[in-house]
């Protein structure tokens, strides 16, 4: 079965890589949570590629997806800054407005449901 060395690899390492994003967690401020879950997930996604590329004999696959995974990680930093130059406040208006319209709907259902019965 082709590839199956390079799945198992993948994902065994891709986990090893979720759970130390976890534990970055501690290193990062309220501010930037889910940050090191982020980057846990990159370095354990770049690792695992290039392991699942070795297991399978393809040094070239195992050197290409590395680096297309580390060049992804790069980025990283800017996505940050661009999270953190949003106004919190168009974050809280936009779930303060889904949450009410999820309410208004909710309560639209329960007052159709009982048109016709006596209260």
């Amino acid at each position: 079965m082709e590839g199956l060395y390079f799945g198992l690899m993948d994902n065994f390492v891709m986990i090893i890589g979720a759970f130390f994003g976890l534990n970055l967690e501690r290193l990062f401020s309220k501010r930037d949570n889910g940050l090191g879950a982020v980057i846990g997930a990159g370095i354990g996604n770049a690792i695992s590629d290039f392991l699942g590329g070795v297991v399978e004999g393809n040094m070239s696959l195992a050197y290409g997806t590395a680096l297309g995974c580390m060049l992804c990680l790069a980025i990283i930093p800017l996505f940050v800054i661009i999270i953190r130059f949003k106004k919190p406040s168009a974050i809280a208006e936009y779930r303060f407005q889904l949450d009410k319209d999820l309410f208004i709907t909710a309560k639209e259902k329960r007052i159709k449901g009982n048109e016709g019965k006596t209260i």
